[in-house]
């Protein structure tokens, strides 16, 4: 009975040199499994960090390199932010009542609060932006530091250093609303430099539309 012809490759033994060791292609080849495999880990980390930590969307050109630092310290602080999980699925009427609670405390508008939050985060207090502000209400690394908090991330200790922030601004602008948007935005020496709003179209547009959603509250109020 004449025999099956079969595949004279199939089943071969990986290439081993008359040494023992694995050919040159054959460590070429698990080199290249590896690295694919790295880089799908990659990607696959990425994504699921972007998922749960999603960047605001960038409307002003800024080059992916000019913050790639700030945005890279603000992942590694999520990261390390021990709340993660309780804050992922915290309900928008406990967010409203941190802020409150900020805004009661410190002296500072609520309506003024909250509009910086919507904006800034949609009330999410894991955004961040492309330019690696952080949190409820975008703060930047540099500061969360200036006013002692450790974790940018927890929603209590941001709306509470952003809402002393917003007093300070407050205070300073005389309670210039406009002003204080724009010292919150672009910071204050800007506002001083410039003797009103800075002619920054990002800047201009913040206080537009912030300023906006800050009279719709108050005049719900």
């Amino acid at each position: 009975m004449t025999g099956i012809p079969t595949n004279p490759t199939k089943h071969q033994p990986m290439p081993i040199s008359t040494t023992g060791r694995l050919s040159r292609t054959a460590r070429v080849g698990l080199a290249l499994s590896a690295i694919i495999l790295y880089s799908a880990g990659l990607l696959v980390a990425a994504a699921y960090v972007s998922y749960k930590a999603p960047i605001k969307p960038d409307r002003y050109g800024h080059a992916f390199s000019s913050h790639l630092a700030d945005r890279l310290t603000a992942y590694a602080l999520w990261l390390k932010s021990p709340s993660k999980t309780v804050r992922a699925t915290m309900p928008i009427e406990k967010i409203s009542q941190i802020l409150a609670a900020a805004s009661a405390r410190h002296g500072v508008d609520s309506c003024l609060v909250q509009a910086v939050a919507v904006w800034e985060s949609g009330l999410n207090p894991h955004a961040i932006s492309t330019t690696g502000a952080v949190g409820l209400m975008a703060l930047q690394p540099e500061t969360a530091r200036k006013f002692s908090l450790e974790d940018p991330f927890d929603p209590e200790g941001n709306a509470d250093a952003a809402t002393r922030l917003l007093g300070q601004l407050s205070q300073q602008f005389n309670g210039n609303v406009d002003l204080v948007l724009a010292g919150y935005n672009s910071g204050a020496e800007a506002v001083n430099q410039f003797h009103g709003v800075p002619p920054y179209r990002e800047t201009t547009d913040y206080v537009k539309h912030v300023g906006h959603i800050y009279r719709i509250c108050k005049a719900g109020q």
